[in-house]
């Protein structure tokens, strides 16, 4: 699936996306804990969920796009460890 990207306005594969768009996708640096990547994560799930932002244009594509990321950024968090 395609997702769409905040980062300017692109369209990214969702099962294909590289850690670095994932930590500029949640506006996080590389250094960034697990604690705040957590945080930043729930903060755009809740501006970006479909159900509390209809007027957004793209909503869906970028909550499936913010989800992605975190799930990028967990995934080598974990290889890391």
């Amino acid at each position: 699936d395609e997702v769409y990207d905040r980062i300017g306005n692109k369209f990214i594969d969702s099962n294909n996306i590289s850690l670095e768009d994932a930590f500029e996708l949640l506006n996080l640096n590389n250094n960034s804990t697990v604690e705040e990547i957590k945080d930043r994560f729930r903060e755009l799930v809740l501006t970006y969920h479909p159900d509390k932002c209809k007027n957004v244009k793209h909503v869906e594509e970028k909550f499936k796009a913010i989800y992605a990321a975190y799930e990028v950024v967990l995934d080598n968090l974990e290889v890391v460890q």
